[in-house]
């Protein structure tokens, strides 16, 4: 294309091929011939004359079809095309209404009667069976609270949504709405003692801290707790690990016997004592028990008698001494989900005859229990454990100088009774280790609770 202009701009003309190249030339000088005129005092306009450049034929072979927008874009238009006819015409747009409150006034919810607020309470802060099994059988209404401490991060927490339960791995798990204890104080003060009234609490942690949190509660709250669950740990730090005791060097035994007396037997004895005489409510109480009790009580010898004694019978003179306690449940578990051997079956027969002639209870039922149980990581593992339901004997039980004379006719007949008619029920494995759940967790989500003293429980 080449621009002659005449008579502002004097110079050759000039010929550019590129067609981007010639609009910017003919639009800078269209400019510079305007100011050229109003500084000249011109008042006739410049005149061009454009020559149109040669006409560029591509085959058709070679032209790119042209492509279609996306749909969006398409919609995209159409919806601004509309909105702007609407505007122009003043035909108003219909909009879905607003769910906002126009009145922003708190909800006066302290106002309502106490039943109405009761039954709210219920609702939020009592949870139902979360197992299989029966909470109920001595008559108390409600589920299980189960509350765990976190060595590393120095607090109690909410593991209820994680606690074991049955019926399969995709069973959902119960949760409570703690959260409302921290209203207010008057909230507090009503909710409190419904929650460790009308549930199961699950405490685990050493027995130092179960008597620290329950010393700390005032006394209508400790005082109105029903079914109370505890965990008889074999070692120190909640955990399992006795194997090395016996090759251990004689000093390092005697610091383990040193500490198992201070941190296991001296609080649960205390603990006991105190449960006595500030829980006058207590009708159930749960014990739970580790798996392959014999090995451990083999290895407990390394670290002294005492611990050795009360680990095998010495907690059930204790419950004894709990006479508000009407049931007693002991749940002990399998070293396996899906087999049993011989030396665990004899292991469990011996803990019955145990208890028979030590904790004053009589057998009611033995069962199997199946339930999974889901860690913080949310894998789920099977796990099964025989289930010991005992009640406390109507008739007076015999002076302990009358034990110890007939200890020998009471094995006897213990032993005589449980090969009669009290034999284990028969064993049938629902889950195995191909049941166990390995979910996908994402580590965008919510932060993982704090971990158990002992991650298998």
């Amino acid at each position: 294309m080449s621009f002659e202009l005449k008579p502002y701009l004097v110079g050759p003309s000039v010929t550019v091929d590129d067609d981007r190249s010639q609009r910017r030339l003919a639009t800078t000088l269209v400019v510079l011939s305007l100011i050229k005129a109003q500084s000249l005092g011109h008042e006739a306009p410049p005149t061009f004359h454009l020559q149109p450049p040669p006409t560029m034929t591509i085959p058709e072979e070679i032209a790119p079809a042209a492509k279609a927008p996306p749909k969006w874009k398409v919609y995209t238009r159409k919806l601004r095309t509309l909105r702007r006819l609407f505007r122009s015409f003043s035909i108003p747009i219909r909009r879905p209404p607003s769910t906002t409150i126009s009145n922003t006034a708190p909800f006066p919810f302290l106002r309502l009667p106490r039943e109405l607020r009761d039954q709210i309470y219920r609702d939020l802060l009592i949870v139902d069976n979360n197992n299989n099994n029966n909470n109920n059988e001595d008559g108390d209404n409600g589920g299980a609270l189960w509350i765990r401490y976190s060595r590393r991060q120095q607090r109690w927490w909410d593991a209820t949504p994680y606690c074991p339960a049955g019926g399969g791995p995709r069973r959902p798990r119960p949760r409570l709405t703690l959260g409302l204890l921290r209203v207010c104080r008057r909230v507090r003060q009503e909710t409190l003692p419904m929650v460790f009234a009308h549930n199961t609490i699950w405490l685990d942690a050493s027995p130092a801290r179960c008597l620290a949190l329950l010393a700390s509660m005032p006394g209508s709250v400790s005082g109105g707790i029903r079914h109370l669950q505890l965990w008889l740990d074999v070692y120190l730090d909640c955990g399992t690990a006795t194997g090395t005791l016996r090759h251990q060097t004689p000093d390092a035994r005697a610091q383990a016997a040193a500490r198992v007396h201070r941190d296991l037997l001296t609080p649960w004895l205390t603990l006991f004592a105190w449960m006595q005489q500030h829980l006058p409510r207590l009708g159930t109480l749960q014990i739970r028990l580790s798996a392959d009790r014999a090995r451990h009580a083999a290895a407990l010898r390394a670290v002294g008698p005492d611990w050795l004694r009360f680990y095998q019978t010495g907690w059930m003179d204790q419950v004894r001494a709990l006479r508000q306690v009407g049931t007693l449940r002991v749940d002990a578990r399998l070293q396996w989900c899906d087999q049993i051997d011989d030396g665990e079956r004899a292991a469990l027969q011996e803990l019955r005859r145990e208890l028979r002639r030590t904790s004053g209870f009589e057998e009611v039922a033995v069962r199997w229990e199946h339930c999974f149980f889901l860690c913080s990581g949310g894998e789920q593992f099977p796990a099964t454990s025989l289930g010991i339901v005992l009640r406390r004997q109507r008739r007076e039980r015999r002076d302990d100088d009358d034990d110890d004379d007939d200890d020998d006719d009471d094995d006897e007949g213990a032993q005589g009774d449980l090969v009669a008619g009290a034999a284990l029920p028969d064993y049938r494995p629902v889950y195995t280790l191909q049941d166990i759940v390995f979910p996908m967790v994402c580590g965008f989500g919510e932060p993982r609770p704090p971990p158990s003293p002992d991650h298998w429980r």
